[in-house]
């Protein structure tokens, strides 16, 4: 970075950290031609400048009773709160996106027991104008997590980065344990380790997203035409996993490119409809995911100590 402004080699780092949250800096240096010490430099500068705000846990909320994933596009943002209230109401609201224009964008998970509520959703918002509202499956995973699955991720939460080794002093479970789990989970994509970006801090280039509503069984094939298609433009992978919409980031250096790369995802076979958003904030929600992991292990302690207490008698 040079007074702020970002090159070639920082909008590089960050693409890898944002599919990659926990590479070392050893490995970003080695793919792109830079000493460990000057990646380690580049990703201190955009933590301090506010480019990069912080490392994130992504967990597939499938796997702690969310099935449907809602993304809710809602215009005059003065009854933000009260659309936040009543989104509450029906799920965890895991993702919020100020964007330019007085449009607020939403993504709401909900557990099966909520699912008939969404059909009310629009009047329960009411004065807020929805614009859109996208209602999928979470990314439909068989993976069952451990106490010591549960355990690694709220560790994890409040600091991404973590070497596996600090992890297992903490947890008093081996570094091999540790790894083994974590290479476990992200490879069914379980979890997933990213960053948040600040938009109001990427001087020299724009953030704007698209999400895409698409047809189920068209979903790798429309990610994999988004990569080829546009590989010349910054590229964030999708931050959630729904397996019918795709919402994807790029960072451009003019507010047309995200005119153009609709249209062309908008002509895709299988996709049904796409929305382009220019965020100006983006404040992920992560509350929802200690509390649900305390609870879960709250619940394999009581029953760990009603098998025992069977084991007694």
């Amino acid at each position: 970075m040079h007074k702020g402004v970002l090159d070639p080699h920082d909008i590089k780092i960050l693409q890898i950290l944002s599919n990659e949250g926990r590479r070392s800096y050893r490995s970003i240096g080695l793919e792109i031609g830079l000493s460990s010490k000057s990646i380690k430099t580049r990703i201190d500068n955009m933590i301090s400048t506010g480019v990069i705000e912080k490392f994130i846990v992504i967990i597939s909320p499938s796997v702690l009773g969310y099935r449907k994933e809602c993304f809710i596009v809602v215009r005059k943002r003065r009854d933000k709160q009260n659309v936040l209230d009543n989104l509450r109401l029906l799920g965890e609201v895991m993702l919020e996106v100020e964007s330019l224009g007085g449009v607020s964008a939403f993504k709401l998970i909900i557990q099966e027991e909520s699912e008939h509520k969404i059909q009310f959703l629009a009047d329960a918002l009411k004065p807020a104008i929805v614009e859109t509202m996208l209602i999928t499956n979470s990314y439909k995973t068989d993976a069952r997590l451990s106490t010591t699955d549960l355990a690694l991720v709220k560790c994890l939460i409040s600091n991404p980065r973590l070497e596996s080794s600090e992890i297992a002093s903490k947890l008093a479970i081996s570094t091999k344990t540790i790894t083994r789990r974590l290479h476990i989970m992200q490879n069914d994509q379980t979890l997933k380790f990213s960053i948040l970006l600040n938009p109001s801090s990427l001087r020299g280039y724009i953030l704007f997203g698209i999400t895409v509503n698409i047809s189920e069984e068209s979903y790798q094939k429309i990610l994999a035409k988004i990569y080829s298609d546009f590989q010349e433009y910054f590229l964030l992978l999708p931050p959630t996993l729904p397996q019918d919409t795709i919402t994807v980031l790029f960072l451009s250096k003019d507010v047309f490119t995200a005119d153009k790369i609709l249209e062309t995802i908008e002509s895709y076979n299988g996709v049904i409809q796409a929305e382009v958003f220019l965020p100006t904030k983006i404040k992920l929600q992560q509350e929802w995911l200690s509390s649900e992991i305390d609870k879960k292990l709250l619940k394999q302690e009581i029953r760990l100590n009603k098998t025992l207490v069977t084991k007694q008698y």
